[in-house]
């Protein structure tokens, strides 16, 4: 199957990420929320983006004014109907994602292929309501989705091989390496990093140092570009919760269960980079 219209449901920190990333390997992309104030952020955000590229040498004006044109703004679902590729970018809630796919499955056409970034739940639990489950996949990005090159693929129990195929060089087309992953909890990725996000709060509430200096004792002691509360930051503090309180229940083991602290930024609103606030604060650079 060959890809050409992309549709991008949920424009929130990855959503925007995969619309510029499908906008720059030429794929006509059509991004969907709720609300126009929404979508009229989330493409000023992708624009920002390329600002910075243009004032760093690394796109031309033109370039941008085409990428321009090839973004549709919608808060109509229905304005899917007719992708290739829809790739849903969701809050982590088993309930809405279930939902968003079987309105997918009833608007998109028949050989639309249906994608989760979910980031911990399995695509089969995702779509277990659609009549399409041969073209339902799991499509994992990481951030920041333009600068990391991982994508994780996760078919589910009847995901036909040519679906698979046919998002693994998708992926491969966006600049990214795309892996195959059977699906469990977190898949690999997550399996392995939001644990440890989650014990180095453990750490800090035990009063064992600063969070400062635990950042600089991981990224000294393991070369990591980052340590645990800067990355919680990048990734998001909810989706951190929403992974760990997932893991918890889906292998039965409560030492995912999330730390103390982690739960008082989600109810705070400290969210990390895109609130401003998390562990760190930011300056948040699309703010006009």
């Amino acid at each position: 199957m060959e890809v050409e219209k992309v549709g991008v449901l949920g424009t929130g920190t990855a959503g925007i990420g995969i619309v510029q990333a499908c906008v720059e390997a030429g794929y006509e992309v059509v991004m969907v929320d709720v609300e126009n104030n929404i979508v009229n952020r989330a493409f000023k955000q992708v624009n920002y983006m390329w600002k910075r590229a243009i004032g760093r040498g690394e796109r031309l004006d033109k370039e941008v004014d085409k990428f321009n044109t090839m973004i549709k703004t919608s808060t109509r679902m229905e304005d899917l109907s007719d992708c290739d590729v829809v790739i849903e970018s969701v809050p982590e809630q088993l309930s809405l994602k279930q939902q968003v796919f079987k309105q997918l499955d009833e608007i998109c056409k028949a050989d639309t292929i249906l994608a989760s970034t979910s980031s911990a739940l399995n695509i089969t639990q995702i779509a277990a309501e659609c009549n399409r489950l041969d073209r339902c996949i799991g499509m994992h990005f990481f951030y920041p989705v333009y600068a990391m090159k991982l994508t994780e693929i996760s078919p589910g129990a009847t995901t036909s091989e040519e679906t698979t195929k046919t998002i693994m060089n998708f992926a491969s087309s966006l600049g990214k390496e795309p892996i195959l992953v059977n699906e469990t909890p977190g898949f690999i990725v997550n399996r392995l990093i939001v644990p440890f996000i989650n014990n180095a709060c453990k750490l800090l509430e035990e009063g064992v140092a600063p969070m400062e200096q635990i950042d600089k004792a991981v990224k000294l002691g393991t070369n990591m570009p980052m340590g645990p509360f800067a990355l919680a930051d990048l990734l998001g503090i909810d989706v951190l919760v929403c992974v760990l309180e997932h893991l918890e229940h889906a292998l039965d083991d409560s030492s995912y269960k999330p730390a103390d602290i982690l739960k008082q930024k989600v109810a705070e609103g400290k969210l990390g980079r895109k609130t401003e606030v998390g562990f760190y604060e930011y300056p948040y650079y699309w703010k006009q």
